[in-house]
């Protein structure tokens, strides 16, 4: 479908829960605690029958003309930075059979840092449920290939179709000024066989979209009037979509349909409160216990008629002060306890269930777990279930990384000359989130070795995961060609002897030689 009408309400109303959705998980990732408290102030006055949100930390009002004593703890975004981490921890290995097209790909991967637009991408989909990437060119910006991008779910409208995305418009603020919005927005789509790119820019309002102007009124898209037609448009001259849909997980348990799933969730936000309010008890103690001196009337220094008194805690000698008799010095001094152990192990347990909450294992965060000292084997496997989600996040990675890297090579061959093949899709291999240990590797072959239950070909491709099979199977022919060779250069061919040599060390040198 085309660019939506003009005068469209905004956002568009099929969107409208998704985006809620994403509002409260963004609130919580971009950690603003302004907009967290706006943002649960509002929900209030919308849900009052929802007792629980009324009593959380960031809900409760508070008197504007006192300092903001909340403390907030940004979890979530280490739990989205942690989740991209963990899925692209090294570059993905994207494999082409054909030599000229691989090589224009690594190029393409490594000038146009490929490798952080995933990990912004992974980041953000982590956060809000979806993230996208496409593949545009801009001369003016990068005169010799396509340019790699990268979009937040809250900023697309997609159309998905049997869980593939068909066609996707993007729009993000150019300006806003008071409530009139200028808003940017590009579609991809594919008609007839035919990629394309359409661009347009409206006035309007907060809630609505409003008129479609000019490119040319914003210098934001006035560079986008000279290469498209009177419509907005840009054929890409090539027949793949020039974007890909990236959910983080399936299904979605609020909406269903084909969009992913945040890392967070109701539950989650009620522990991300949690801990906030834990930390905010635990500052208040510390401020609470610095301690605080009552003096009687006649410790503290008059400063004159009409003008008060004050009392110098860094006064060191004392005149005579007029005091009851027996007083202690006229100085009593308060001291509160500061729970830190309660403080601690409550906030440590919140983390730890906003760790499994979110699919990863506590220890990922640095948390202790239960039990003393551990082997390797058993740290791997308490970490087993942060690899997990990375691995099932992966599923969904793959083949969006195929499509999208299609498309990248398909522009730069016909916009730029690069010479690559997009006929056929290359292949996409991910990183495992923790490598072993050349160490662990070693003893594991060994033990298969010496059960005789491995090959020389898996032996290599466990040692070397990320090899295609013919470098895989070079390495076994060397290895082959090693066993079928003399083993010791040092022996003698006529004899079978290394002379008097048992250790396979060569020979001391023959004085007679000389």
């Amino acid at each position: 479908m085309p660019l939506p009408a003009e005068g469209s309400p905004w956002p568009p109303p099929r969107m409208q829960p998704t985006y809620d959705a994403m509002r409260e998980a963004d609130v919580w990732y971009t950690g603003n605690k302004k907009e967290i408290a706006e943002f649960y102030g509002r929900a209030v006055q919308r849900d009052r029958d929802r007792p629980s949100l009324q009593d959380r930390l960031w809900a409760q009002p508070r008197d504007l003309s006192q300092p903001e004593r909340r403390i907030h703890v940004p979890i979530a975004g280490d739990i989205a930075t942690a989740s991209a981490d963990l899925l692209f921890s090294e570059a993905p290995t994207v494999r082409h059979d054909d030599a000229t097209t691989q090589a224009r790909l690594d190029v393409l991967a490594e000038d146009g840092a490929a490798h952080m637009r995933y990990v912004e991408s992974a980041e953000l989909g982590a956060a809000l449920g979806d993230s996208y990437l496409t593949a545009v060119w801009d001369r003016d910006v990068v005169p010799d290939r396509p340019i790699l991008t990268s979009w937040a779910g809250d900023m697309a409208i997609p159309t998905i179709r049997y869980g593939r995305l068909v066609e996707v418009t993007f729009w993000r603020e150019v300006e806003r000024t008071g409530d009139t919005v200028l808003r940017l927005l590009e579609r991809h789509a594919v008609e007839t066989g035919a990629g394309l790119i359409e661009y347009g820019i409206y006035e309007g309002t907060s809630a609505n979209l409003g008129r479609r102007i000019p490119l040319t009124a914003h210098e934001d898209a006035a560079h986008l009037d000279p290469v498209t037609d009177d419509q907005g448009r840009q054929p890409t001259d090539i027949p793949y979509l020039t974007a890909t849909h990236i959910p983080n997980a399936r299904p979605n348990r609020d909406h269903r349909g084909y969009l992913g799933r945040s890392d967070y969730g109701t539950g989650v936000y009620d522990l991300f409160d949690g801990a906030d309010q834990t930390m905010t008890s635990w500052l208040r103690d510390i401020r609470l216990g610095q301690g605080r001196a009552a003096v009687t009337a006649g410790a503290l220094q008059d400063l004159g008629e009409g003008k008060g008194a004050f009392f110098d805690v860094h006064q060191e000698i004392y005149d005579e002060l007029a005091m009851p008799p027996g007083s202690e010095h006229g100085i009593t001094v308060i001291q509160f306890q500061i729970r830190h152990e309660e403080h601690r192990a409550t906030f440590d347990h919140i983390l730890s269930s906003i760790a499994r909450s979110c699919g990863y294992s506590p220890s990922t965060f640095g948390l202790a777990e239960d039990g003393g000292g551990r082997t390797a084997t058993e740290v791997v496997d308490r970490k087993s279930r942060s690899n997990t989600s990375s691995g099932r996040k992966g599923l969904y990675w793959k083949p969006s990384l195929r499509r999208i890297s299609q498309a990248w090579i398909a522009l730069d061959a016909v916009h730029f000359n690069g010479g690559g093949n997009p006929t056929v899709a290359p292949t996409v291999e991910l990183a495992p989130p923790e490598r072993q240990s050349a160490e662990s590797i070693a003893r594991s072959l060994q033990m298969l070795r010496s059960a005789e239950v491995i090959s020389d070909y898996l032996s290599v491709k466990m040692q070397h995961p990320e090899w295609r099979d013919t470098e895989v199977n070079e390495e076994v022919a060397r290895l082959e060609q090693m066993r079928t060779t003399d083993a010791d250069p040092w022996m003698d061919a006529s004899t079978g002897l290394a002379g008097n040599q048992l250790d396979g060390a060569p020979p001391e040198d023959d004085p007679s030689d000389e």
